[in-house]
């Protein structure tokens, strides 16, 4: 198993990795998609800020541009994003049909918009 701290300056192409875990804040979270460390990211998150989330995930830019038509990364509604997955414990749903590799670009962008750092989140891979 191999540890990738998401601030290393490394192009890593997760789409051929094998996600075991990740750890965020000393806490180490087993995964084995990165469809669930969005979403087990996003969740941590939303504990620990449920009120600057609205804002947050509106910076983030709630769209992301795509060739043939604009979708949303998060959502209230289950019906507008192509996979959604509720977001524990509140009225948000976040997108899940992206590759690996945009999975942990998301991520890096929610942190950032929380004001941490990308290196303190590390993958473990295989």
């Amino acid at each position: 198993m191999v540890t990738v701290w998401i601030g290393e300056r490394k192009q890593i192409n997760y789409c051929i990795t094998h996600l075991r875990a990740f750890s965020f804040q000393g806490k180490l979270v087993p995964v084995s998609t990165y469809k669930e460390m969005l979403v087990n990211l996003c969740s941590i998150r939303y504990k620990n800020h449920p009120d600057d989330f609205d804002h947050v995930i509106e910076l983030i830019g709630g769209l992301r541009r795509s060739v043939a038509r604009e979708r949303l990364y998060f959502s209230t509604s289950k019906d507008l994003p192509d996979k959604p997955i509720r977001i524990s414990d509140s009225k948000y749903f976040v997108e899940t049909l992206f590759n690996a590799n945009n999975a942990v670009k998301l991520c890096k962008k929610l942190l950032r918009q929380f004001g941490y750092e990308e290196k303190e989140l590390g993958i473990f891979i295989s």
